[in-house]
This record gives C-alpha cells, structure tokens and sequence, in this order.
C-alpha cells in the first residue's frame, strides 16, 4: 500500500501515513471522549501498551480499515473495533470486563452522524454508523477482551487536504 497516494478504485488501505496517523488519533481521542464509563479504574488509552500494563482495565479503539467507498469521490467506511481489556487476576468476577462492554455498547446506541462528526477533520461529513458487525467478550488464562467492530461511512474524507 502506498502511504502518500490516494486510494485508487475499490481498494483498501490502512492508516499509515502521517496525516493519516494524526486522522486516527484524533479519531480515536474522539470516539472514547464519547464514551462514559461507570468503573472510574477504567484507563481510555490511545492503544494498549504491554509496556505499561493498566490495572483496572483498559479501553481503546482502532480503525482497522479504510475501505474506499465510491472509486474517484473521497468516499470511505472506517473499520472501527472498540477494544476493552482486562485481567483475571484483578477480575475474577468479570465484573468490570461486563461493565465496560455494557457501557461501550451503550454509547455506540447514541453514535450518529451528529455525535461523530467531533471525530472528524473539518470538512469531512459522517454520513451513518453501520450496524455491529462483532460483539463478544473473550476469556483467556490471563487477560479477559471484548471487541465492538461496526462502520462508520465518511464522505469528503481528504488525506491530501490534511497534509497541506
């Protein structure tokens, strides 16, 4: 993938470039803010860093995909996975992984055009949040992780306006 073209045709890319990587922080930085959660122990972070373990759970989002929507307009549905982290030595109950999932899930009920648009660069326009594509909670040995995946459809979403 070549990180300082546009996307050509239907073909997909990841955020890579630096206009893009400041697009997915500030988009990730966004959707948590939408976020409230009940467990104040709860760490939102901007990704998980196993350097520095947060006890109390942890809380992320990552845009997985930019898919190209329409060939030629800036047109493209954001792959978004809202990731929950937490571990079974401080959870055995699995109180606080439930109540992080009940809280995300709850907010992305609220997801519209108007509450993400604070999530996007200026002149970019949301244009709908998908239905849910994943919701499940995953219990290991050590750490138990929930992941929402759903899409978001973005139009006059230009990288290149970005690195002006």
């Amino acid at each position: 993938m070549p990180e300082d073209t546009p996307p050509t045709g239907a073909q997909t890319e990841q955020p890579a470039s630096e206009p893009r990587q400041t697009f997915h922080r500030t988009f990730v930085r966004g959707l948590l803010d939408l976020i409230t959660l009940r467990n104040e122990n709860v760490v939102k972070t901007d990704s998980f860093d196993e350097a520095t373990v947060q006890t109390g759970g942890e809380l992320t989002c990552e845009i997985t995909k930019v898919e190209q929507a329409n060939p030629g307009l800036p047109d493209y549905f954001l792959h978004v996975s809202i990731l929950g982290r937490t571990f079974a030595s401080e959870d055995g109950t699995k109180e606080v992984i439930r109540g992080m999932f009940d809280d995300v899930l709850a907010a992305y009920s609220t997801f519209t055009s108007v509450t993400l648009a604070s999530c996007v660069p200026a002149g970019a326009k949301v244009l709908g949040v998908l239905p849910v594509t994943n919701a499940a909670i995953r219990e290991g040995a050590e750490e138990f992780v929930f992941t929402v995946d759903f899409k978001i459809v973005v139009s006059e979403l230009n990288f290149q306006q970005q690195e002006e």
